[in-house]
């Protein structure tokens, strides 16, 4: 599963599971975004072989806590429009989601068919503490460009 919002959740188990109790269960979770769901971001279950690797992605659990290999995991906020009606699950102009991939596992457009990998060009933008992104790819299911915000505050994604 990739370049994927995943939000409000109420499952009481995971958001993406791998299971298998024969052979082996190949999971991959690249670019999403999985935050404020119950469960675990990954998880397996089975007696089987597990291949699990979650890539560029921000959650709401502790890295040490996801299941299997992780590649520039952020265990973060990824402030996002989450009830407006106009821009549901949008990334915030303070959204440490913007430009925290490169486009190695991105597909060509998100899914409003914008193009992928369009650098941030505002104002310089602070990363996050702990921050392990590096490049132009936002990840989830939007891809944005914030030049300014509206009234100059908060230019560096910090409140």
């Amino acid at each position: 599963m990739g370049w994927s919002t995943i939000t409000d959740n109420v499952s009481p188990t995971n958001a993406v599971r791998a299971f298998t109790n024969t052979g082996s269960a190949r999971v991959r979770l690249l670019g999403s975004i999985v935050h404020e769901t119950t469960g675990n971001v990954v998880s397996a279950d089975g007696t089987g072989d597990f291949d699990v690797l979650t890539r560029c992605v921000m959650g709401h659990q502790p890295p040490a806590q996801i299941f299997g290999s992780w590649d520039r995991y952020q265990q973060n906020n990824p402030r996002l429009y989450e009830k407006d009606a106009t821009r549901p699950y949008f990334p915030s102009p303070t959204s440490p989601v913007i430009d925290f991939c490169d486009g190695s596992t991105a597909g060509n457009r998100d899914i409003a068919g914008r193009s992928r990998g369009s650098a941030h060009t505002g104002s310089p933008l602070t990363n996050p503490p702990g921050w392990s992104g590096s490049g132009s790819y936002d990840i989830g299911a939007y891809e944005t460009n914030w030049p300014e915000l509206d009234d100059g505050i908060f230019q560096n994604r910090f409140e």
